[in-house]
């Protein structure tokens, strides 16, 4: 006699196991848009920053060329009539260029002006942007400055530290020597220096700098090379034709990038370009 056994039902999946399952996968599911999200943020940021560093250096290379290029620093502009522009720190340098002919000789009393002045803005290139205003001078006139272009954007300040330097022989009946200006306060970084022998003689004490006066502990043999280097401000004019006493100016742009991440979020990036620029023409 064949006795049948009653089947097996089978049993379901509940309720609280389905909503088990989902909820794994949709922690699994997120994770795996948040690392996605992460790693394109990151990319878009690295992209970014990478553009806006490559950008940002040629543009503070395309300034630096211009100060190589310069024979003064002018302390303002017109230097013949009421300035409308004044050197500063912070804000204003003004680059006086000659202008050669076609055999590459400099045409007397003519020069192109440059001038580089961090302006404000609202707007997405702000903080400030770095504007240059061309003009020129001849024997004769000085033109009015007209803005030619924006150089940087995303500034969030800029500095132009100049530096002067005044070069002087020993001489055994003096331990007195004049400079052609009086040296500021300390900026970017730059500091009083008498280099005698390569050995700076206001750290060792053989030397100091009151007012426009450099004065050794002992007069020096006859022909011994004294150069002497300060921080000067560069809205003093330390000639007649408008100059100021630069020599070379130590360039700060510190740079806000921003950029917008896959979540439509604005994102910023700090940068900071640093160099100091020699005027080779002077």
């Amino acid at each position: 006699m064949e006795v049948k056994m009653p089947a097996k039902k089978k049993r379901g999946v509940s309720l609280v196991e389905t909503m088990a399952v989902v909820s794994i996968f949709a922690v699994i599911t997120f994770l795996v848009l948040e690392t996605s999200l992460l790693a394109g943020n990151t990319f878009n940021k690295v992209q970014t920053t990478s553009f806006v560093i490559q950008g940002a250096r040629s543009n503070f290379e395309k300034v630096a060329n211009d100060l190589r290029l310069a024979d003064r620093c002018l302390a303002y502009y017109p230097t013949r009539a009421t300035p409308l522009y004044s050197a500063s720190t912070n804000k204003t340098l003004i680059l006086r260029i000659p202008v050669f002919d076609i055999n590459k000789k400099p045409i007397a009393g003519t020069f192109s002006v440059f001038i580089y002045r961090l302006v404000a803005d609202a707007g997405p290139n702000g903080p400030n942007v770095l504007n240059l205003y061309t003009a020129s001078i001849t024997p004769t006139k000085e033109s009015t400055p007209v803005f030619a272009k924006t150089i940087a954007t995303q500034l969030t300040s800029i500095t132009f530290a100049s530096a002067a330097q005044d070069q002087f022989q020993g001489d055994p009946g003096t331990n007195i020597y004049t400079l052609q200006t009086t040296p500021s306060a300390s900026v970017g970084g730059l500091k009083n220096q008498v280099l005698i022998g390569g050995v700076d003689r206001i750290a060792d004490g053989n030397a100091t700098i009151q007012g426009q006066t450099v004065i050794l502990k002992s007069s020096l043999n006859s022909g011994v090379p004294i150069d002497v280097e300060y921080p000067c401000d560069p809205s003093v004019a330390a000639d007649s034709d408008g100059s100021n006493a630069t020599d070379s100016v130590r360039m700060v742009w510190n740079i806000s990038a921003t950029y917008l991440n896959r979540r439509n979020q604005t994102q910023s990036q700090p940068l900071v370009i640093d160099s100091r620029i020699s005027l080779l023409n002077r």
